[in-house]
């Protein structure tokens, strides 16, 4: 089975089974973590690619819902690429030679 791993920053991980399932649990724990301050988030594909970004609000609650619909939204095709035999930019920088 193909799995992602959510991971936001401080320390809370999830594993989800599908793109749709990795992306309600970033989007929980963003949800849930953003109003406190900057966040720390990463998805791990199932080939082992990392998906990372930071999210910051800088106190605009008023931009919670927005922010992470976009992010959201931007990160679903990014994991559909990849698990269309696409590789994330982010990965390929760090392992090219």
């Amino acid at each position: 089975m193909s799995t992602y791993t959510v991971s936001t920053s401080p320390g809370r991980v999830e594993i989800a089974g599908t793109i749709p399932e990795a992306l309600t649990c970033l989007g929980r724990q963003l949800l849930d973590q953003l109003p406190g301050g900057s966040v720390q988030w990463w998805v791990t594909d199932p080939v082992g690619a990392e998906h990372r970004g930071r999210s910051c609000l800088n106190g605009r609650l008023d931009l919670l819902l927005p922010a992470i619909e976009e992010l959201l939204g931007e990160l679903h095709g990014q994991l559909h690429r990849a698990a269309d035999g696409g590789v994330p930019r982010d990965w390929l920088a760090g392992h090219r030679r």
